[in-house]
């Protein structure tokens, strides 16, 4: 697929299925006080931290902020990336229930089964042994590796770095490269990305969201 078409495809599945509905939640389900399993044993004290005392405003900020700006759009980030990748025949997946992929690598040519893992510090030391034991089970693939989908080889992490012993890791750039061809096409996808966040209409839709949710506490929280 050329390389603009390609880029067109990507930056419309993020719109439609990544940024609007996040968009629509922001004033619906985030803006739900039933919807958040609120700690009580730390929610006073986040509130004071934010607001300088425990009022509504900083118990829901203490639990729109955490959902709005990282658990709601990063948790199936990899997932949405499979999708992509195979939507567009870049990839095959090799597990309806894991972020498992195989493609042929544009670089070595190689039929490569691979991982998918979002940023260079998405690991700890405790997923090493799976993420081993997912690739030394897959069968009749040239190579083995894992993709990461952002940053660069000299953030890997120190779990990263111990799983590079055995296996490929190709990281931002190397990876997008690999996987479509396009030597510059993980820049050419920021930018594109960059440019489809600032033409979308978000006017309101935070604060809306929030103020919702402040409306929405129950009385006898406090």
């Amino acid at each position: 697929m050329p390389q603009e078409q390609l880029l067109s495809s990507i930056v419309d599945y993020f719109q439609q299925e990544i940024f609007e509905p996040h968009l629509r939640n922001l004033q619906n389900d985030y803006a739900n006080f039933d919807s958040y399993s609120a700690n009580p044993f730390l929610l006073p004290y986040l509130s004071k931290i934010i607001e300088g005392e425990y009022s509504e405003r900083g118990i829901a900020k203490a639990l729109y902020l955490p959902r709005v700006l990282s658990s709601s759009i990063t948790t199936a980030f990899g997932t949405h990336i499979k999708k992509i990748l195979i939507n567009n025949n870049l990839a095959e997946s090799r597990s309806t229930n894991s972020n498992i992929i195989s493609f042929t690598d544009h670089i070595s040519g190689l039929y490569t089964a691979c991982i998918l893992k979002a940023g260079p510090n998405t690991i700890n030391s405790g997923d090493k042994s799976p993420i081993r034991s997912s690739l030394r089970s897959i069968e009749n693939v040239e190579n083995k590796a894992i993709g990461i989908i952002y940053g660069a080889e000299n953030e890997l992490n120190g779990s990263y770095v111990n799983l590079q012993e055995e296996f490929d890791i190709f990281v931002g750039r190397q990876f997008w490269q690999r996987i479509t061809g396009y030597e510059n096409f993980y820049i050419n996808l920021s930018e594109r990305l960059r440019v489809l966040s600032e033409n979308l209409d978000t006017n309101g839709r935070f604060d809306g969201g929030l103020n919702r949710l402040i409306r929405d506490i129950p009385g006898d929280i406090l």
